[in-house]
């Protein structure tokens, strides 16, 4: 939802720019709505491409896992990242476990431990 609203902000701007160009604006309104228009256009087109969607089973066998594994916050599921040695590419892929089990480790451990310390 915000994806396209942004690309249809961007859009706006570049036709505002086209149109302001030719009803003869002064060339600073212009330049700022025709860069306004691509930054934001181009930066959410790039964001789409840069961010891949999670795979549903592990890559292969040249994959390594890296061990990191974090709760996606729009699908909720428990996620793996793998990278390949050979590229440095890394993706990331559902995890057979369910997120709904996993719960983050209690600082209260972590509180007493290091309070007994304090000298």
């Amino acid at each position: 939802m915000l994806r396209g609203c942004l690309i249809v902000t961007g859009i706006l701007h570049l036709v505002a720019a086209a149109g302001a160009g030719v009803a003869g604006v002064p060339t600073p309104a212009v330049t700022w709505l025709l860069a306004l228009g691509l930054i934001v256009s181009l930066g959410v087109l790039y964001e789409r491409s840069r961010y891949q969607a999670i795979a549903d089973k592990s890559p292969g066998p040249d994959w390594q896992a890296t061990g990191e594994r974090f709760i996606d916050p729009e699908s909720g599921k428990l996620v793996a990242v793998h990278f390949k040695p050979a590229t440095g590419e890394r993706c990331t892929c559902g995890c057979e476990r369910r997120a709904q089990g996993l719960r983050r480790p209690s600082l209260a451990r972590f509180q007493s431990d290091h309070s007994s310390q304090k000298t």
